[in-house]
């Protein structure tokens, strides 16, 4: 065989002394076929004899080894041999070590003193020959593998794959042992409670590049994986913390030159349009837009300095969203990096409302102000004709002495539309009052145009004509059928030819009903002072009242807004056109139902 000075061999053979392993690459085993017997080895005495021998020895034998020597026959070195049983039962294994007789103070390797130590450091080993068929294994692979495995003895690699290795893993596996390569995984084991072991495989090859033997190695990765496993739990937790605060947080962190977004929670990937696999890590000038990046370099300088600096910004996509913010500075977290955190909030309705706030407080200073006119020509209303009654009724008195009675009659009349102007001040303070409380009664029936503005005509005629205006009446060809109240439509009407008549000093004033599309247009046209866009546009509000022709403020500005509730009530809709000294136009129109 011709054994180096220094080298041993190891031979493990079955009971009739066929060969399994070799650790030699000078006796080849063919793994697809049955192994060599030692009988073919050239020793003497032959090593098949020893065995025999050594088999027949005592049971009791505590060493439960034998040693011997033998002689070389190729080279005539002398050898040591030493035979024990590795596997016992009735298919026994033995192992042959071979190693040159050395002179006094050399040193050999023995074997087994190497496969005790593996056992005692509990190392997983498994050694199998070129077709996977296990050859020896250590105690500690066995008691990881038991739960499938009741032993390792006889069973194959591939069966350890199929056992404990997902289907792809198992492939690659498969595929290592065919083409004898290399192969690592990382496999997870239960027993009584999980491990992690690194199977690391190794294909031994003979001279002529064959596959002679395979190891697999096993190391405990439990206490790594746990670690990962533990770190990874606690990442997912602060990701779910920070997905689940409701505004916006970043994590900025310098990287040499540059600031690299080091990470995000999903409001501010989606509000900044981002995606995260693509945007994490790198430089914040490749992924906001300029008017924010402009804005983000400022905050950092300023932080940097003050340690906080505060914003404002507004992202502008299907909708605008303003957004009040923060960036805090934290020096050298890890190493001698600058943190910065990024803490954004909607802001949007807080704005709004502080908005709506402002104009409610402008609109309730606009309404005290509308108050106090009306309760300033509330008083000049009721004032007004309470001296009127009291010079009246003084004046009577004077004509009654002197027996005047026909200007005793003229006051009696003038008196009676004192009263009638005092009652219609009450009453519209009382409609107005009753509109906004929403306790209005509607009577809707069918009814005819034509007939209302003819009625309405009819009842203000001689006043337009006391003074002096033009008064003219348009009616349409054809019936215009609309559901009103007709009380009330009847009121509307008059008040807006009241207000018409009041406002006109010249001129004429128009009322007519004309049909357009499917609506019946009540229109009340008038040439008087009209109007400014101001004065229109608070024209609608309660209490708000216009002086005369002759700059005197009438009434108590209710009119225009109860004639446009009851307008809206009943289905209608209220438009007014007007021009300063060009007039008012108001047309009122009602949806038109068939006959």
């Amino acid at each position: 065989m011709g054994l180096k000075p220094t080298a041993f061999i190891l031979l493990i053979v079955d009971k009739i002394g066929r060969i399994l392993y070799s650790n030699t690459e000078s006796i080849n085993i063919n793994a697809s076929k049955s192994a060599k017997n030692i009988e073919g080895l050239k020793f003497s005495p032959l090593l098949s004899d020893l065995l025999k021998l050594f088999q027949s020895s005592p049971k009791h034998n505590p060493a439960i080894q034998s040693s011997y020597k033998v002689t070389d026959l190729s080279t005539n070195n002398k050898l040591n041999v030493v035979l024990k049983p590795i596997v016992k039962g009735n298919n026994p294994l033995y192992s042959i070590e071979l190693f040159p007789i050395l002179s006094e103070g050399g040193v050999r390797i023995n074997i087994d003193e190497v496969l005790n130590s593996i056992n005692q450091n509990q190392l997983f080993l498994i050694i199998a020959d070129g077709s996977g068929t296990i050859l020896f294994f250590t105690e500690t692979a066995n008691n990881y593998l038991h739960n499938n495995f009741e032993t390792l003895r006889g069973k194959k690699l591939s069966d350890i794959g199929d056992k404990y290795l997902a289907s792809n893993y198992n492939k690659k596996f498969r595929a290592s042992l065919f083409d004898g390569k290399y192969w690592q995984q990382d496999i997870k084991i239960t027993t009584d409670r999980e491990n992690y072991l690194r199977l690391i495989l190794i294909p031994i090859r003979d001279d002529n590049n064959r596959i002679k033997s395979f190891i697999l190695f096993g190391s405990d990765i439990t206490k790594l994986m746990r670690e990962n496993i533990a770190s990874k739990k606690v990442g997912k937790l602060a990701e779910a913390v920070m997905d689940n605060i409701p505004g916006l947080i970043a994590i900025l962190r310098e990287k040499g030159d540059i600031i690299v977004l080091g990470d995000a929670n999903s409001n501010f990937i989606r509000a900044f349009g981002l995606q995260k696999r693509t945007a994490l890590n790198q430089d914040i000038n490749s992924i906001f837009n300029s008017d924010f990046l402009n804005l983000l370099h400022k905050l950092i300088i300023t932080s940097t300095v003050k340690r906080t600096a505060y914003f404002e910004y507004t992202i502008s996509r299907k909708k605008s969203v303003h957004y009040g913010g923060k960036v805090i500075c934290k020096s050298k977290l890890l190493g001698e990096e600058n943190y910065y955190i990024v803490n954004m909030r909607d802001i949007t309705d807080l704005l709004k409302y502080e908005k709506q706030l402002k104009q409610s407080y402008k609109q309730e200073t606009y309404l005290n102000k509308l108050k106090t006119s009306f309760l300033v020509n509330m008083a000049i209303e009721i004032r007004t004709p309470y001296n009127s009654l009291i010079a009246y009724s003084n004046l009577i008195d004077e004509y009654l002495k002197e027996e005047d009675y026909d200007s005793v009659i003229e006051l009696i009349n003038s008196t009676k539309d004192v009263l009638k102007r005092v009652s219609n001040l009450f009453d519209n303070v009382t409609e107005v009052a009753r509109i906004e409380a929403g306790d209005v009664i509607l009577r809707k029936v069918r009814l005819d145009c034509n007939e209302v503005i003819r009625l309405a005509y009819y009842k203000i005629k001689e006043e337009v004509e006391q003074k002096k205006l033009d008064f003219e009446l348009k009616l349409s060809p054809e019936k215009l059928i609309i559901n009103a109240d007709w009380v009330k439509i009847e009121r509307v009407i008059y008040l807006l030819l009241d207000n018409a008549l009041k406002y006109s000093s010249k001129g004429k004033i128009l009322l007519e009903i004309q049909k357009k599309n499917t609506y019946a247009n009540i229109i009340i046209l008038d040439t008087g002072k009209g109007m400014s866009e101001e004065e229109l546009n608070q024209l609608l509000e309660p209490f708000n009242i216009q002086e005369d022709d002759v700059g005197i403020a009438e009434g108590a500005g209710l009119g225009l807004t109860i004639a446009s509730n009851y307008t809206k009530l009943m289905g209608g809709r209220f438009n007014i056109e007007s021009k300063k000294g060009k007039g008012t136009k108001i047309t009122l129109s009602f949806p038109l139902i068939e006959e």
